[in-house]
């Protein structure tokens, strides 16, 4: 099975049950990016057919507020006055991806929000910069490499 195969099943299983928690909504809306945007098929039926079940959830909890979570989460993070550990990294460097596939899919916040979040970002990433590069470089691939958070870091 190639990944375009498994992102389709991984998502058409996590669509089949009850989303309860925003990382689930966010796990989807990264996987729904890939296929869209990185693999280009998001004229295939099956993909079609899941934008359209998980554009319904988008107006329910915790998706309708998803994008603002994962935000407020990374603030969180980023503003924790000890130094990351690299599973905390890691997260954050997660966290940023997930919101790069969700503003993709036309998920809104307000514009301080957002500004509040790539600063927070840009800070951590600059106070910590040997294990930003490090995470950047393990978790680095052909269609993130070019976001600020890894481009910066590589």
């Amino acid at each position: 099975m190639d990944e375009v195969d498994e992102l389709i099943k991984e998502l058409e299983m996590s669509l089949s049950r009850p989303i309860r928690l925003a990382h689930q909504c966010a796990s989807m809306a990264t996987n729904l990016h890939l296929l869209v945007a990185v693999h280009d098929v998001g004229d295939d039926s099956r993909v079609v057919d899941i934008k359209r079940r998980f554009d319904d959830l988008r107006v329910v909890e915790p998706c309708r507020t998803v994008l603002a979570n994962q935000m407020q989460y990374a603030i969180r993070l980023c503003t924790d006055a000890e130094p990351l550990l690299y599973e905390e990294m890691h997260k954050l460097y997660a966290l940023a991806d997930e919101v790069h596939a969700l503003i993709a899919l036309c998920f809104e916040v307000g514009i301080d929000l957002r500004s509040d979040f790539s600063s927070a970002l840009r800070q951590r990433l600059d106070q910590q910069n040997g294990m930003a590069r490090l995470v950047a470089d393990d978790r680095a691939a052909s269609w993130n490499r070019n976001l600020w958070w890894y481009a910066d870091y590589l």
